[in-house]
């Protein structure tokens, strides 16, 4: 199996390698119903019914018990953010010392581990793309400066033997900022629940979802998703379709905004273009399924976003995206056409065309369905098999 270029050696299954028989996963905010628990669910009953030994070290523990799974709840203090990540990090330190384990897998900026997967990314990368603001967080910001230590760390430092990242983007990112070597990271995509978002949620919520909304089925739905509206690019998006507003061949249209954060300054923005009427403000969702139902076009012209899931949901449902080549999921939409990619969400001329050219029904369908193709080769089995590979691997070169 070839991942990012580098080969990794096929799961054997049976009895698990000498090297890995007791694991440790470190997951801070750890909730019952999120893509990573899916995934520790899923890891620690394929090493249980090999003989594995299998940890989860989190602040706090909400959850059911788990066959082949100990949980290793180390509490949480509410000192601040940069405060509790310290704390975090030491009492992760200290439960690793107790559990011994073979192979340590954090999915979260500790000090050591033998696999980290960076699905946050390159916080200098990130910082770097705020400009002036993000290089004074960088110099005089206590947080900032904590994680850029624990990334130098990881990175930089040998804190991690494997750096499992998410997209060739935070791959090249880590390389170019850390010089660390490409044969210390892998490209290991995120997965999706096929069977939680798929294209037949179209015919469950659309006709009730637009009836709620006060639209038919023929008026263009573009969904916005995503907590953070600053970074995801909503401003840009909401310029973006008081332009498209005015182009020909574009009708009415309704955007839907889900997600947290304070709409009050993005409201004035579409007020002052004349589309405040074109907007549902939907605040946060627990069913993001009955929006993508409704909805003809995801668009996120996110700032940076190491890879989006929401984008994977979009797609494993059947709808195009609009995005940036700052998010890594945009490698996956425009290798598959499964739709739209600019340069940056500052390409706010290029947004509106790409909006407008998604008006059109049978383009839509064209690169939903490619999408949704795409999608089912990016499953959360297929996630699990190239971790649970990742860590065979290791033990292998222990043996």
């Amino acid at each position: 199996m070839h991942l990012g270029g580098r080969r990794i050696p096929a799961f054997q299954g049976g009895v698990l390698q000498r090297g890995t028989r007791r694991i440790a996963f470190v997951r801070r905010a750890y909730t019952p119903f999120g893509g990573a628990e899916r995934f520790l669910d899923q890891v620690a009953s394929r090493f249980a019914e090999r003989g594995g030994d299998v940890h989860l070290v989190c602040e706090t523990w909400r959850g059911e018990d788990r066959a082949g799974l100990t949980v290793h709840a180390v509490g949480s203090v509410p000192l601040g953010r940069t405060l509790s990540s310290v704390l975090f990090v030491r009492r992760v330190r200290e439960a690793l010392l107790t559990i011994q384990p073979d192979v340590t897998v954090s999915f979260d900026r500790i000090l050591d581990a033998d696999i980290y997967r960076a699905g946050d990314g390159c916080h200098r990368a990130w910082l770097d793309r705020r400009g002036l603001r993000g290089r004074l967080d960088a110099r005089f910001s206590p947080f900032h400066r904590w994680i850029l230590h624990l990334e130098r760390r990881l990175y930089a430092g040998g804190g991690a033997r494997l750096i499992a990242a998410n997209s060739t983007l935070v791959s090249k990112e880590i390389s170019r900022y850390y010089g660390t070597p490409s044969g210390r990271i892998v490209v290991l995509p995120n997965g999706v629940d096929l069977d939680r978002f798929h294209p037949e949620l179209r015919l469950r919520w659309r006709s009730g979802v637009r009836r709620d909304w006060g639209i038919g089925d023929d008026v263009p739905v573009f969904l916005f998703l995503g907590s953070g509206f600053e970074r995801k690019g909503l401003t840009p998006l909401i310029e973006a379709l008081g332009r498209s507003a005015g182009r020909e061949g574009t009708g009415r249209f309704l955007l839907a905004v889900a997600g947290k954060g304070d709409p009050g300054p993005y409201r004035r923005a579409a007020k002052r273009l004349g589309i405040d009427g074109d907007i549902k403000w939907l605040g946060p969702v627990k069913d993001p399924e009955r929006l993508l139902g409704a909805a003809d076009v995801f668009v996120l012209p996110t700032l940076y976003d190491p890879f989006s899931n929401a984008c994977l949901e979009a797609m494993a449902a059947g709808v195009p995206v609009v995005t940036t080549r700052d998010n890594g999921a945009a490698e996956v939409v425009e290798e598959a056409g499964a739709g739209w990619v600019i340069d940056s969400a500052g390409d706010v001329e290029g947004l509106s065309r790409s909006i407008a050219a998604s008006c059109d029904p049978s383009e839509r369908e064209n690169r939903g369905r490619l999408a949704r193709e795409a999608a089912s080769r990016l499953s959360l089995d297929r996630f699990v098999e190239g971790m649970v590979r990742l860590i065979e691997g290791l033990g292998e070169k222990e043996t």
